[in-house]
């Protein structure tokens, strides 16, 4: 007479009970991981841009809502002139 012996065996795709829960809190620190970093760099873009653009931030802020500012060549070549005359050497301008 010979037994038999019925075994249940796990499909190898399935984890064991003891790395199920792991892999369930690996994956909810990966979220919040990746919702914290992407948080910081949008701070960093945000920032990055408000440096990068500072002066024509700072020019828009100065004006008038719907005030033109026109280029007026002469001011600014009097200006020019009274910075060589005072030892100062131009090597160009910006207008804005």
């Amino acid at each position: 007479m010979t037994t038999t012996t019925a075994t249940t065996r796990r499909p190898a795709a399935s984890l064991s009970g003891r790395a199920q829960p792991l892999a369930r809190r690996m994956g909810r620190w990966h979220k919040w991981l990746g919702l914290a970093l992407g948080l910081l760099w949008l701070v960093q873009a945000a920032t990055g841009s408000l440096i990068t653009f500072h002066w024509e931030l700072t020019d828009l802020a100065r004006r008038a809502p719907g005030a033109a500012h026109p280029f007026d060549a002469a001011r600014l070549a009097a200006r020019i002139e009274a910075l060589e005359a005072g030892g100062w050497q131009l090597s160009s301008a910006w207008t804005s």
